[in-house]
């Protein structure tokens, strides 16, 4: 017989919203409920997706006393995420968090002017992945796509020449995907390490490769250069798949200038999100702190991969 679990319906639960952050007994909290009295205490200086997230946990636990953390961390994660990736936001409020994220008072999503105005913090100095990781983690549950489509069509591309990144056997083939589509436009005529042409070894940075003559009568063959490229920057050693750690290894593929010299998040990861609006590398080592046009930057395309389930 199945045993039924009592759930517990409060005749109403009262959101309080207070700082929490800071150590409650010894601890630090996102979050408290209060199965008894309908309560349910928040810290409201968590970012929107953190908020909902921790509003769902906290409801879990009056509903259901008798869950364990495992259980009601693994549901919230479940509808915190499911709502979130369908546009579901927190409505404007005294603390603003509509307006962190460009929306207007009535929940709507961002126009493109609003995104443009929104304060974009600088990246942590450092290429240390165990520094920037929870970065990384933190920026992609908050991103918003400005051409949700736009990404869907580069999405299908890739999907379309899965057997192909599936050959590399190196990496996940849809992050090779990505990479192909940054360094090359998804063209395999070109090498994976900048998107010089195949018909000989690259010219720009990284300029020579591979070192071995070519393989066919045209030049070099497409799967023969990539693994050179991966194996160039030792992405077989590589084993975080994560999406801190595809992010982290796709920055550290076209390099770490943006983060490291010139304050700004990298268009390489970011374009095409509310995190990156102007600055690029326009050829190697020049910099334009006014350009503003570029392809979508991988966490944009990583971002409706996930949408889809992909990985």
């Amino acid at each position: 017989m199945t045993h039924k679990r009592k759930i517990n319906f409060p005749n109403k639960v009262v959101v309080e919203n207070i700082n929490l952050l800071e150590k409650t007994n010894g601890r630090k909290y996102f979050g408290l409920a209060y199965k008894e009295d309908g309560l349910i205490k928040i810290d409201p200086t968590q970012s929107p997706k953190e908020y909902l997230d921790t509003l769902i946990h906290e409801s879990l636990h009056i509903l259901f006393g008798d869950w364990s953390e495992e259980e009601v961390y693994d549901l919230a994660v479940f509808f915190s995420n499911f709502l979130w990736e369908n546009g579901y936001r927190k409505i404007h409020d005294q603390y603003d968090s509509a307006a962190v994220l460009g929306m207007s008072p009535k929940g709507h999503n961002p126009t493109q002017k609003n995104i443009r105005k929104m304060k974009i913090p600088p990246p942590t100095k450092s290429n240390d992945y165990s520094k920037i990781k929870e970065e990384y983690e933190k920026m992609f549950s908050e991103i918003i796509l400005k051409d949700k489509d736009a990404v869907s069509k580069a999405v299908d591309k890739i999907v379309k020449n899965k057997e192909i990144y599936q050959k590399i056997d190196i990496a996940p083939w849809y992050w090779i995907g990505c990479i192909h589509y940054r360094e090359a436009s998804l063209n395999f005529k070109t090498h994976l390490h900048n998107g010089d042409p195949l018909k000989d070894r690259t010219v720009n940075v990284p300029a020579g490769r591979p070192k071995s003559p070519p393989t066919t009568i045209g030049g070099y063959a497409w799967d023969v250069s990539a693994r050179d490229a991966l194996f160039l920057k030792s992405i077989d050693k590589w084993f975080d798949w994560s999406i801190s750690g595809m992010l982290f290894q796709a920055e550290r593929y076209n390099g770490w200038g943006y983060r490291l010299y010139k304050n700004n998040n990298s268009p390489y990861i970011w374009s095409g999100t509310q995190f990156w609006t102007s600055g690029k590398y326009v050829s190697d080592g020049k910099y334009d702190p006014n350009a503003s046009k570029d392809q979508f930057g991988v966490a944009s395309i990583l971002t409706e991969m996930k949408n889809r389930q992909i990985f």
